[in-house]
């Protein structure tokens, strides 16, 4: 399993770096790439194409105006997470506004971009799974003992 971190300009290779982080704690791989669907849709088409034979989640990181999710998500052929690097600022968003049959999940938040394509990627890969579990149970246990602390 692949996850294709797209990006809309390199401008916000930055923010993208900060998906990869987290995902290499899962041991995901992953590519990042750039294409626009206003600028270079052939581009953009080709680089959906390539991965259509591959078990892929993408991951688009695009500010203002995104087509590029939606684009990507009618021609692609694995799940589509939309993380807006600058989504405290929209007020309306294209990610969720697509058609019904083109489906993004619009995730707010590198670290939670990188954490659901892990819980994807943890349906076919036993050891994600666990490394999720675990993380999960520090963090309870740490809420637990937070508890007692100022009990």
């Amino acid at each position: 399993m692949k996850v294709v971190i797209l990006l809309g300009s390199k401008s916000d290779a930055e923010y993208a770096g900060k998906i990869k982080e987290k995902l290499n704690e899962y041991s995901l791989d992953s590519e990042t790439r750039i294409a626009s669907a206003h600028r270079t849709p052939k581009h953009l088409l080709d680089i959906i194409t390539g991965y259509n034979n591959d078990k892929v989640i993408y991951i688009t990181v695009v500010g203002l105006s995104d087509a590029l999710s939606g684009v990507l998500a009618y021609n692609a052929l694995g799940p589509v997470i939309a993380c807006p690097p600058d989504i405290s600022e929209w007020k309306a968003m294209a990610e969720v506004r697509t058609p019904k049959d083109v489906p993004v999940a619009l995730v707010e938040g590198p670290e939670k971009a990188a954490i659901f394509a892990a819980l994807i990627a943890a349906l076919h890969n036993d050891g994600i799974k666990a490394k999720i579990r675990e993380e999960r149970r520090k963090k309870a246990e740490s809420v637990i003992a937070d508890d007692k602390e100022v009990k």
